[in-house]
């Protein structure tokens, strides 16, 4: 009986060891298929030129005006206004969220740790 439980255990062992295979093949698999972390986007680069500047802030409206002309300079407003319009402010969102853009009101102001903003999204070499 001890015999038995032994070839079961190397059987579980064997089973074991192709399941963390299979596992690894997945994890392999969702890594090539997965986006990759990028460089920021263009929307954000202009975000943090614009609030960069000591000592302004804007509403919204106003911020969203002045990076919707930077992009078209830079022939990068592609996809309508509004969807422009929507990933700004989810940008910006974010922007709060990780406390390099302080919201007062309806304000928007650019804090000194806004310059990490563009240096956090660089992959590492």
């Amino acid at each position: 009986m001890l015999l038995g439980l032994s070839a079961l255990h190397k059987k579980m062992i064997v089973t074991s060891d192709e399941f963390s295979a299979t596992i690894s093949r997945i994890i392999d698999m969702q890594r090539k298929s997965a986006f990759s972390r990028r460089l920021p986007d263009l929307v954000t680069e202009e975000l943090v030129a614009v609030l960069s500047k000591k000592g302004t802030s804007f509403e919204f409206k106003q911020l969203f005006d002045i990076i919707h002309e930077r992009l078209k300079k830079r022939n990068a407003a592609s996809g309508g206004e509004e969807m422009l319009r929507l990933r700004a402010y989810e940008k910006l969102q974010h922007l709060v969220s990780r406390g390099m853009v302080k919201k007062t009101g309806k304000k928007y102001k650019g804090l000194v740790s806004l310059a990490n903003a563009l240096v956090e999204a660089t992959p590492a070499k």
